[in-house]
């Protein structure tokens, strides 16, 4: 709630944050430094490392004006809720380490369309998520345990057959639906390894 907030100050030691309500925040303050490295037989190699590079867990919520994510870095942990303007997730390059993801409260399925492939993923959550009446076709996520679908308000089916189906998620054991009044199908078959499936408040699921 930080009103007059437009650019966070450059941390390059910040391995974890919060951003709640800071109505005006609209810049990182991304800072890239290129290494530059020189082998035995004098050939250079370089890579870039941004600011934001050693961000472990990263919660962003309710900043209307955001546009974007730090283009360089690899969390751990990412939430994101109510971010009208943000439009995209860390390249696969930088989704390595990602373990949870959160999305929550945004307007269509962008975000959703934009998990990026990891092996990594084992937890996601979708809530909130308005105008989408089936959910995109899945990226590859082999190392997903756990599925949580909460409060889509328009969604009819968890996928299309065109799509791809849930059962590409060969490692999901959890999937938990909730307060989806729309959900009349789920998927052609559930994933193989499901353990525990937990539906609630879907009143006309078929």
């Amino acid at each position: 709630s930080c009103i007059s907030l437009r650019a966070l100050p450059v941390a390059p030691s910040l391995m974890f944050l919060k951003l709640i309500d800071n109505l005006v925040l609209e810049d990182w303050h991304e800072v890239l430094t290129t290494w530059v490295a020189v082998n035995d037989q004098g050939q250079r190699s370089s890579w870039h490392q941004g600011s934001w590079f050693k961000l472990l867990e990263l919660n962003v919520i309710s900043c209307p004006k955001l546009q974007a994510l730090p283009q360089h870095f690899s969390p751990q942990k990412l939430e994101i809720s109510g971010c009208e303007l943000l439009v995209a997730l860390p390249q696969p390059q930088f989704a390595q380490r990602l373990q949870h993801l959160a999305l929550d409260a945004c307007h269509d399925g962008t975000l959703v369309r934009e998990i990026p492939n990891t092996s990594s993923l084992y937890s996601l959550v979708i809530s909130g998520i308005s105008n989408l009446t089936s959910l995109p076709k899945w990226p590859q996520l082999p190392g997903l345990k756990a599925l949580y679908i909460r409060d889509c308000k328009d969604l009819v089916t968890l996928s299309k057959r065109e799509e791809g189906s849930l059962p590409t998620l060969i490692s999901l054991t959890f999937l938990s639906i909730r307060n989806c009044p729309m959900l009349v199908k789920l998927t052609e078959r559930l994933p193989a390894n499901l353990e525990c499936l937990s539906i609630a408040s879907c009143p006309l699921l078929q």
